[in-house]
C-alpha cells in the first residue's frame, strides 16, 4: 500500500541520517547508509508512482536491508527518540513518527556535527557552497527532506490532528 511503502522509505532514510549524524561514525556505517539515501532518493518516488515496479521495490528493499545493518552497529538518536515518543502519544505509524521530526533534527544536528550533514547532502546529491554556515547546510538538507516528503506523499503532522500544543506536550517524554 502507498502509505506504507512511504513509511517503510521514510523509516529508513530516517535511520540512515541519524546513523551519519550520531556522534560515533564509522567507515563501514557510512558506506551502508551512503548507499541507502541515494537509493531511496532515486527509488521511493518510483515505488510510489509505479507500485507494481519490481526493479524499484529490490532498490528499495536493499536500501532498507543495508541501512538497518549500518543502524545496527550504531543506533539512532533525536529523531528516533521524538518519533517513539510521537508514536506512543498519537497512535501514529513509526515511519511516519520518525519522518516528521527528522528535517528540524538535521537542522539541530547541523550546528554540533555540519560536516556530518554535509555527507547526508552529498548522499542526497545536493550541491551546496563549500563555505555554507552550518545553519545553512542543516536548512539546505531539511528542505529536501521535506520536499521528499512532499513527492512520496507524507501527509503533515496537522492532518493527523497533531498540533503544535500536543507536540509541546510530550517534550518530557522524549528527554
Amino acid at each position: 500500500p502507498p502509505q506504507l511503502t512511504a513509511a517503510t522509505a521514510m523509516d529508513a532514510f530516517s535511520h540512515a541520517a541519524e546513523c551519519i549524524t550520531g556522534l560515533i561514525q564509522n567507515p563501514h556505517t557510512d558506506a551502508l547508509c551512503s548507499y541507502g539515501i541515494r537509493q531511496i532518493m532515486t527509488w521511493a518516488p518510483v515505488c510510489m508512482k509505479e507500485p507494481e515496479n519490481i526493479e524499484a521495490r529490490q532498490n528499495m528493499m536493499d536500501a532498507a536491508n543495508l541501512i538497518g545493518i549500518g543502524f545496527g552497529e550504531m543506533g539512532c538518536h533525536l529523531g528516533h527518540a521524538i518519533g517513539q515518543c510521537m508514536g506512543a502519544a498519537f497512535h501514529t505509524t513509526h515511519g511516519i513518527s520518525c519522518a516528521w521530526p527528522l528535517p528540524a533534527v538535521m537542522e539541530y544536528a547541523a550546528v554540533s556535527e555540519p560536516e556530518q550533514v554535509k555527507l547526508v547532502a552529498d548522499y542526497m546529491g545536493l550541491t551546496y557552497d563549500p563555505d555554507i554556515t552550518p545553519e545553512g547546510i542543516g536548512k539546505l538538507v531539511s528542505d529536501e527532506i521535506k520536499a521528499l516528503m512532499k513527492r512520496i506523499h507524507i501527509k503533515p503532522m496537522t492532518e493527523y490532528g497533531i498540533t503544535r500544543e500536543a507536540m509541546v506536550g510530550i517534550a518530557d517524554i522524549v528527554m
